[in-house]
This record gives structure tokens, C-alpha cells and sequence, in this order.
């Protein structure tokens, strides 16, 4: 079998070379001498033209035989091309089918006809090969790239605490109950205990760890069942905890806004990161503070918006910032001057 050389990414700077491809058929397109394949990877798409008189009568009809989604994998020399998006194309001279897809299929990863929800959720495989959905994976990954970057330049060490666990790790959530050969167990609906442990021992950790809350939701979003990104730090009260935090958040999102600026173009998303004020806003809580509710732990962000910003871009209501907060968070963002809170602007610690 042929071995990948190089990704789809990777083409316009291998012109006049001969690399090994693969992937899946995205599209093909017959045109009786003049044939195209359009081939996927995780990186994206490559033209392959296949000319009758330029290639073996035999490869001509393997690639009429090809349909979309097909597993292939092709050798072949990078020319330069004016149509092709990239600017580049590849002359096959090998192609070999890995693996044939069924046909038709049950929904079109290239979106020119929309599946129903039911459709995708059945089919979650091929849902993934969508743009859209992928973009949404490759997000996801920097946000955790960033968060971990960060936590290990901070000195934090990274713990991975148990999911299973053999009662109640905090009061006030109802819990998933699971057999354990002979005895009950539980699925956790928080690492705390374990950071806790962990913290008094070596003062900085983070994890990233599924908890599970066994609480009946009617929207979408829900806690059944999260990833939670958290930190436990010793020799600290609220102050330097919330002040870490916000640092963590400002770092995230201009990391994502830096390393997934096509995915965010795919989804449609422009995220601005909002600049943090140089000082903390009130962050003990109480009646007092920005938000606080009868002493509700609520801690000023200290973001801002700068004259003439759209009040629905990244930090506001409908922008990415707020739209994930809502969506998983625990906190309530308002645009506020320079350097002053607004009310109502505030974040629950998970610390």
C-alpha cells in the first residue's frame, strides 16, 4: 500500500515533487478525458486532475469507478495551477481505493443538500466530516491547548482524579448512581475533593476532568454530563484565584483568536478579546460588589469595551465570548467604561 507523504496543506510548497496523498473523495467530477477528483484530509482539500493521454488507460477507469467518499490514496507530481484553489494541483500516476463507500449516502459531508438533526446524530461519524463540525473540534482543541499552556507556565501540575467514587464529593446535586460489582458507586460531580487533596501537597494543580450532574434539564445546554476545566491553589485567597483566572481567560481567547482564525471564519464567528483592567474590581462579593446578590461570591472581570466597538461583537451579548460563557460558564458579562465594572458584570469561582 502506498504510504502519505504529505498533507493537502502541504502542497503549495512541494511544486515539481512527487508525494503520496490520502483521503477521502470529496467530490468527482467526469468529464470524459478531462476528469477531477477533489480529495479531503484533516487539513483540506487537493485537486487531482486526470487527463486522458497522461495517465495509464487503467487509472482512467478506476477513477470512473469512484464515488464521494471513497478512502483513496494517490502518488502523483504537484504542478501549478490557476484554478485550482490552492494554486496547485496533483498529476496522478498511481491511485489505490482503501475503501468504498456506501452509496448513496445517508447525508452529504460536503452540506450541498442540509441533513436533518436526527440525520447527523445517527450518523455522528459523518457528521464530523462537515466543515462545520470540525471547525468546532479544532476550537475546542486550542481552548484546551491554551488553558494547559498557560496552567504549566504557571507552575500548576496537572491531576487526573477519579470519576468513580464511592459517595457524595459535594452537597446539593443529585448524583448518577452505577453498580460496582457488589457494592454502589457513583459518578462524580466534582473534582473538588481531589484538588483539595492534591493542592495541600503540591500548592498549584489543574485538571481537565467529565463531572456529572443527575439534574433534569428542558434546554439544550445542560450539566448531565461536562468537561470542567479547574484549578486549586494553595497560599492564595479569592483575589489571586480570580485574578489567575482572568489572566487564564484572557489568554484563551487570544489564543484561539490567533490559532483557529479559519475555523472561527468557518462558523461565522469574529471574537474579539476583550482587554482586561489593570486592577481588580471588589473581589471579596458581598452586597457591595458589582452583581452581588445578599454575599453571592460574585468577582468583577474588569473588562471594558472601547469607544465604537460593536456591542455584539466578541464580548457581547450573541458574540462568541458570551454566547460560550451562557452556554457552559457561570458568568454575566456586561460592556462597562474604561476600567469600570458594570453592574451585573461578575463570575462565580469555581475555587
Amino acid at each position: 500500500m502506498l504510504r502519505r507523504t504529505h498533507y493537502t496543506v502541504d502542497l503549495p510548497s512541494a511544486v515539481g515533487s512527487v508525494v503520496v496523498l490520502a483521503g477521502w473523495v470529496h467530490d468527482v467530477r467526469l468529464i470524459g478525458g478531462l476528469n477531477f477528483i477533489i480529495l479531503r484530509d484533516k487539513e483540506g482539500f487537493a485537486q487531482i486532475v486526470v487527463r486522458r493521454g497522461s495517465v495509464p488507460e487503467k487509472l482512467m477507469e478506476l477513477v470512473r469507478s469512484l464515488h464521494q467518499e471513497d478512502v483513496i490514496v494517490v502518488r502523483g507530481r504537484v504542478v501549478p495551477s490557476r484554478e485550482a484553489k490552492q494554486g496547485v494541483e496533483l498529476i496522478p500516476s498511481e491511485l489505490e481505493v482503501i475503501n468504498r463507500a456506501a452509496s448513496p449516502l445517508p447525508l452529504d459531508p460536503r452540506d450541498v443538500t442540509p441533513a436533518s438533526l436526527e440525520t447527523r446524530l445517527n450518523w455522528r461519524h459523518m457528521d464530523f466530516r462537515r466543515a462545520e463540525s470540525a471547525a468546532i473540534f479544532r476550537i475546542q482543541t486550542e481552548i484546551l491547548r491554551a488553558f494547559r499552556e498557560f496552567c504549566l507556565g504557571e507552575g500548576f501540575i496537572e491531576i487526573q482524579p477519579p470519576v468513580i467514587i464511592g459517595s457524595a464529593s459535594e452537597g446539593g446535586a443529585e448524583l448518577f448512581e452505577i453498580p460496582y460489582f457488589d457494592k454502589k458507586a457513583y459518578l462524580a460531580q466534582s473534582p473538588q475533593l481531589y484538588k483539595q487533596l492534591c493542592a495541600i501537597s503540591f500548592e498549584r494543580v489543574f485538571t481537565v476532568v467529565p463531572v456529572f450532574r443527575a439534574e433534569k434539564f428542558e434546554q439544550p445546554t445542560h450539566l448531565n454530563e461536562i468537561r470542567q476545566m479547574d484549578v486549586e491553589m494553595a497560599f492564595a485567597d479569592d483575589e489571586d484565584a480570580m485574578n489567575m483566572l482572568e489572566r487564564c481567560f484572557h489568554h484563551i481567547l487570544d489564543h484561539v483568536r490567533k490559532n483557529a482564525a479559519r475555523p472561527l471564519e468557518i462558523l461565522g464567528r469574529d471574537l474579539r478579546v476583550p482587554t482586561a483592567a489593570p486592577e481588580a474590581n471588589n473581589l471579596r462579593g458581598g452586597p457591595e460588589a458589582p452583581g452581588g446578590e445578599g454575599g453571592a461570591p460574585r468577582v468583577g472581570l474588569g473588562l471594558h469595551q472601547d469607544p465604537g466597538e460593536d456591542p455584539h461583537g466578541g464580548g457581547g451579548p450573541g458574540g462568541l465570548l458570551h454566547q460560550g460563557l451562557a452556554g457552559g460558564g457561570q458568568a454575566l458579562l456586561r460592556h462597562a467604561p474604561r476600567g469600570r465594572p458594570a453592574a451585573g458584570q461578575g463570575l462565580r469561582p469555581p475555587i
